[in-house]
């Protein structure tokens, strides 16, 4: 698997909840024909892991043990 590849999966994992929204991201890496478009598209992904990273560091823990564990 290469670089673009990884990031179709990155991508797949973090937005796909249904088998059209993976096709949809599968048939966007299918379409991608140059070089730029790939840096393009790994931007966008890279964006979107930031993001979710962003909100993750940012949640309260799910306890109420300092640490998050019980």
């Amino acid at each position: 698997m290469g670089a673009l590849g990884v990031v179709m999966k990155a991508d797949i994992e973090m937005s796909a909840t249904s088998d059209s929204e993976k096709q949809a991201i599968v048939s966007k890496v299918q379409q991608i024909q140059t070089i730029g478009d790939a840096k393009a598209y790994a931007s966008d992904v890279l964006s979107k892991i930031v993001a979710q990273s962003a909100t993750k560091t940012t949640a309260p823990p799910q306890s109420g043990a300092p640490n998050g564990k019980s």
